[in-house]
């Protein structure tokens, strides 16, 4: 049961992280289109300190998840050097 809480969260942050980039992109196409510098400067400095916030929750989760995942798997990581390297 445990390991598919982690699942859970593991799979969920994943699909955070990918997900901020494309508010990012999207929400930059966006603003650019406006041509106005006070405007852009604006969403610029809310999407910065957003996405910073949002990426890192979820790198931090993800990760985490990661190791714990092959820990409750029985994975040495010295068997499986991409969770390390990675």
């Amino acid at each position: 049961m445990m390991y598919a809480v982690i699942k859970v969260v593991h799979v969920l942050s994943a699909v955070i992280l990918i997900a901020s980039f494309w508010s990012t992109l999207l929400w930059k196409t966006r603003v650019d289109v406006l041509d106005d510098a006070k405007v852009t400067s604006w969403a610029c400095s809310k999407m910065g300190r957003f996405d910073y916030w949002l990426r890192l929750t979820a790198t931090l989760l993800l990760g985490t998840s990661g190791l714990l995942m092959s820990a409750l798997a029985g994975l040495p990581l010295e068997r499986v050097p991409w969770l390390v390297q990675g």
